[in-house]
């Protein structure tokens, strides 16, 4: 999906207008252009200022327009990235002394005088000096002379308003090998600057000195025919002047199989251009799959079939269909600036030749070999025998600022002086205190913070990341998720509890399935309801004889002569007496229309019997027994709940009662 916003917006996540363009491409080149170009019909309304958000292969991005271009057939838009909005930043002066690239960047953002959105990361471990002074932040990140990236090194990965300048791309170990048919690939391979004999020279003393075999050569000398020769002359300090001839030796092979080893002088120069609309064309194209995977600064491995020789290739630059939503086009090579992009209020042009970004084991050796070794300093008993090992900046204990000890204790490293605090350091009980720990490899079991508030437990093949309580939050099955359905009814007998519920189908692993549940007494919410009127008809089926002594007066009497007889009256007026016969009969009896007023109210009745049975998808599981004990509980229904779709859970009673019951399904999910 393609969405326009207003110049002004800050909210990139509705729908209020969907564009439909003829085409729309985006083409990002390494450390250099992000950009979008798309096709519109005469009738859509953009304007220079307002942000398109596209697919990429990093996501959907943001991009500003800054140029509408009209045609009779349709407008075209060129549109900016967000990033280059700091570009109408501005910074009046940052000063940053031995940072870190992650310092450096965050420093620039920090004092742009304009608030921002922009938020920034570095993992590239060297450290650099600079003032930046009244430039925007986009000439101190990638554009100035002395920018992040040409002083810092590294690749700039773009993604909205996130920022991060990383070491290296992602090695994605895959090799590819081209063959001479391969339609779609265009191969530009460059061997005129590979080097693979050195003679090496130092001047000493007006003197040339040359190694005694002449040269240092490539392992691959063989693999281009014949030796390609040149020189290099070694520039030595003062210090490794006045080494030892031999040692002079050592600096000078060393020196010549780094420019091998590091430098790759001995390798040809390779760009390889992939056309995926012509490679899709070929039968090779699903091998060459992975391709559909990289994203800018990946690097794969190629192979130099006529030279036998395998040289590691960066993507450099891609070209991606934003409505077909893949590559068009990406290009391979060695990593070095690409275009001399330039645009109005942002760069004019980019500085050739960025530095290569170190790796950790670099880093390290560079700083370790590239200083002089400092003072070492042998602490002694009185009696003679050493007990620690220092080695300074200077050779006095007291004087001494960046201090490295060695005892019994273990080893660490000081920037305070011998009795400053060891930020770096190692103690013979196990324990390491490092601000960055690079390595290769890490062979572990369990990786915990130090307030045991997270662990990460690695064992028998299995993957688990633990919260503080022991609970796993990510396992090699998936995300752990937990789901609720509840539900509260009267049941009896033919009138069961019923609670249908689903498993999504992207659920790994069903680690719990419990049913907790609390019976209650059953409950109405009206004691009375409204009644009417109408006639209805009594009888009586007996003769009933009533035998009068002379009395004068009025007077009533009845005789019910079965209990099925309605009691009823009547009157008679004597003043002598008289044997009365009253044959069986029937009243009618008339109840005029009438209502009686609704009374609301709870009702309860009492729980008599607290057994019932639980069925899972129909099968009757576990029973209940007619316990007060059983009121409430949990039971487990893991064993009967393994897949995933849609399932049924019924607890069924012989007894009026009511039941809140709560199904928890404890899973892992893959995305």
């Amino acid at each position: 999906m393609i969405r326009l916003f207003d110049r002004q917006e800050t909210q990139f996540n509705h729908n209020k207008t969907i564009l439909t363009p003829l085409s729309c491409y985006v083409i990002e080149e390494a450390n250099g252009m992000f950009e979008l170009e798309a096709e519109f019909p005469k009738n859509v309304s953009i304007t220079e200022g307002d942000i398109i958000k596209a697919p990429s292969p990093r996501g959907e991005q943001l991009f500003r327009i800054y140029r509408v271009k009209k045609s009779l057939k349709g407008k075209t838009a060129y549109a900016r990235h967000i990033f280059y909005d700091l570009s109408k930043n501005f910074l009046v002066k940052v000063e940053l002394n031995n940072e870190s690239c992650f310092t450096a960047i965050q420093s620039v953002l920090s004092n742009c005088e304009t608030s921002h959105n922009f938020i920034a990361m570095s993992d590239v471990l060297t450290q650099n000096s600079v003032t930046y002074k009244r430039i925007n932040p986009i000439q101190a990140i990638i554009g100035d002379e002395n920018s992040i990236l040409n002083l810092w090194g590294g690749n700039l990965i773009r993604n909205n308003f996130n920022i991060s300048i990383k070491a290296n791309g992602m090695d994605r170990g895959y090799e590819i090998r081209m063959g001479k048919n391969l339609i779609g690939i265009d191969a530009d391979i460059d061997e005129s600057n590979a080097k693979t004999r050195i003679y090496p020279t130092v001047e000493l003393d007006d003197s040339t000195i040359t190694l005694p075999e002449k040269y240092v050569d490539s392992p691959l000398l063989v693999n281009y025919g014949e030796p390609i020769i040149y020189t290099e002359e070694i520039k030595l300090t003062d210090e490794q002047k006045a080494l030892p001839v031999n040692d002079i030796y050592n600096i000078m092979r060393d020196y010549c199989n780094d420019l091998f080893k590091v430098d790759n002088i001995d390798k040809p120069v390779i760009n390889y251009k992939v056309d995926f609309i012509e490679l899709s064309k070929t039968e090779q194209y699903k091998d060459l799959a992975i391709l559909e995977q990289l994203d800018l600064n990946d690097i794969v491995t190629v192979n130099v079939s006529h030279l036998d020789i395998n040289v590691k290739a960066r993507v450099i630059k891609y070209k991606y269909d934003c409505l077909k939503e893949r590559y068009d086009g990406i290009e391979l090579g060695d990593f070095s600036p690409i275009s001399n992009y330039s645009t109005d209020n942002i760069v004019k042009q980019l500085q050739k030749g960025i530095k290569a970004s170190q790796s950790a084991a670099e880093y390290a050796t560079n700083v370790i070999t590239g200083n002089k070794g400092g003072y070492v300093v042998i602490r002694r008993y009185p009696d003679g025998k050493p007990y620690e090992i220092l080695i300074m900046d200077t050779e006095d204990i007291n004087t001494a600022q960046n201090v490295f000890r060695l005892n019994n204790s273990g080893l660490g490293f000081s920037r305070q002086g011998y009795n400053g605090i060891y930020e770096t350091a190692m103690t013979i009980d196990g324990h390491i205190n490092a601000k960055y720990i690079d390595v290769g490899e890490l062979t572990t079991i369990l990786l915990k913070s130090m307030d045991d508030s997270i662990s990460i437990n690695l064992s028998n093949g299995t993957f688990a990341l633990k919260d503080s309580h022991g609970e796993a939050l990510i396992t090699s099955d998936g995300v752990a998720n937990s789901d609720n359905f509840s539900m509260t009814d009267n049941i009896q007998n033919g009138y069961p509890l019923t609670m249908p519920f689903n498993i999504d189908d992207k659920t790994s692993n069903i680690k719990k399935v419990l049913l907790k549940y609390t019976q209650q007494s059953f409950r109405t919410y009206s004691t009375t309801a409204s009644s009417g009127g109408g006639t209805s008809a009594t009888s009586s089926t007996n003769e009933s004889t009533i035998f009068v002594s002379p009395l004068t007066g009025n007077f009533q009497t009845w005789e019910a002569q079965q209990s099925g007889d309605t009691p009823h009256s009547h009157y008679f007026n004597v003043d002598h007496g008289h044997a009365i016969s009253v044959s069986g009969h029937g009243h009618t009896v008339y109840i005029a229309p009438h209502s009686h007023a609704l009374n609301f109210g709870i009702q309860e009745q009492a729980i008599s019997d607290y057994s019932f049975t639980v069925y899972v998808d129909g099968n009757a599981v576990v029973s209940v027994t007619n316990d007060s004990a059983n009121a409430q509980g949990i039971i487990d229904l893991t064993a009967y709940v393994t897949a995933v779709g849609w399932h049924t859970i019924e607890m069924q009673s012989t007894t009026l009662k009511r039941i809140s019951a709560q199904v928890n399904v404890k899973s892992y999910i893959r995305s």
